[in-house]
């Protein structure tokens, strides 16, 4: 399924809205009525994830994420039937854990607690997943700083404030 996270907005309506130092994190529901409903997040008005409502494409990768992307080749290029270790910088509403099997060890880090707090209740990627997702509410560059050398097969890094990288990550 490929989806344009950034499509109108005119049939969507607002599941929540919350403001911090970072910014405005807003939670639509989309096209609610079609087969295709999904649930996006939207944070200083950049798409920063979707999840579809059927069960059955809850952990489908969406986006910039799906099987054909980056990370998604890169998922794919690591041995088959080996547990991976993945790193995920930027967590927006945890679609890279649609990739995880069992074995595998999955932790992301981002710096906005609400962020964290709507992926885990507006969104199911996270409790979805075959494996625990480790979650680091801090600055990832200082937090992987200061950690043991975690051996990541995969560095996934979408740090985004607004559409641009943050300077101190550069």
């Amino acid at each position: 399924f490929r989806v344009d996270a950034n499509s109108t907005l005119a049939d969507a309506s607002v599941v929540s809205r919350s403001r911090n130092f970072y910014g405005v994190l807003t939670v639509y529901d989309v096209d609610a009525r079609r087969p295709d409903a999904r649930r996006l997040l939207h944070y200083s008005g950049i798409a920063h994830g979707l999840q579809f409502h059927r069960a059955d494409l809850r952990r489908v990768p969406t986006t910039y994420y799906g099987t054909e992307s980056g990370v998604g080749l890169a998922m794919r290029s690591l041995p088959a039937g080996t547990p991976r270790r993945v790193g995920l910088v930027g967590l927006g509403v945890g679609t890279l854990a649609a990739y995880a099997r069992p074995g595998d060890v999955f932790r992301a880090y981002d710096i906005n607690p609400d962020v964290v707090r709507l992926a885990r209740t507006d969104f199911t990627f996270l409790s979805d997943s075959p494996v625990p997702v480790d979650v680091v509410i801090a600055d990832a560059r200082l937090a992987l700083e200061a950690e043991a050398p975690n051996d990541y097969d995969v560095l996934a890094v979408d740090a985004f404030s607004g559409d641009a990288i943050p300077v101190h990550l550069l």
